[in-house]
């Protein structure tokens, strides 16, 4: 077919139609627009229209598709259907922790959320942490989605203890700082003063 009679513009292709003579004209994958017209099929930005990258990974987009990075002191393909970006643990961080993180063993649906938060202590812990009650100004609350990217899913390798409410995890955040992660065994509600108590005792250390 001589070019100068191909119906087809930049970023298209075309395809046979079904019981007729003749050829179609469609944008190439990672690209909208008119086939038909000269420049007519632009890219799509991947990035901005699907947000394939994780919450701690960078989007590129390039020519009808896109990259996925993390961001520094994290690795992984990036990607929210792929790997995501797991923090990256050196020889050289540091073993003494200067923010404390607790979570407690709670569902997660939204529903219960808040039922759940008041439940396990949290409204005990917020108050406490208003007041600055026991020095508790080091302490911080996180989603528990938060924790669980920190901790690798609460990967068994990142264990530092075991105390009698809970277990102890190490944990990177979001800006590169090492924290301590508390996950509580239990939620009976008879121990939720103890466990917080021991949040106290460890946010002075």
């Amino acid at each position: 077919m001589d070019p100068k009679n191909y119906a087809c513009k930049q970023n298209s292709d075309c395809t046979d139609p079904e019981n007729r003579p003749g050829y179609l004209c469609k944008c190439n994958p990672g690209f909208q627009g008119n086939p038909y017209l000269s420049n007519g099929c632009r890219d799509i930005d991947e990035c901005e229209t699907q947000k394939p990258c994780y919450e701690f990974g960078t989007c590129h987009n390039t020519p009808g598709s896109y990259k996925c990075s993390c961001r520094e002191g994290f690795e992984g393909d990036g990607r929210k259907n792929g790997t995501g970006c797991r923090p990256i643990f050196k020889p050289q961080d540091r073993e003494s922790f200067p923010v404390l993180v607790v979570t407690l063993d709670t569902a997660e649906k939204k529903v219960h959320k808040q039922k759940l938060f008041e439940r396990n202590g949290g409204l005990l812990l917020q108050k406490k942490m208003s007041s600055n009650e026991g020095g508790l100004d080091k302490a911080k609350l996180f989603s528990s989605k938060e924790l669980e990217i920190a901790t690798d899913q609460y990967n068994e390798n990142r264990i530092l203890g075991c105390g009698g409410q809970g277990v102890v995890y190490k944990g990177m955040l979001s800006d590169g700082r090492i924290v301590a992660v508390k996950k509580s065994k239990t939620v009976n509600e008879g121990y939720l003063e103890q466990f917080i108590n021991e949040i106290f005792i460890l946010s002075q250390i």
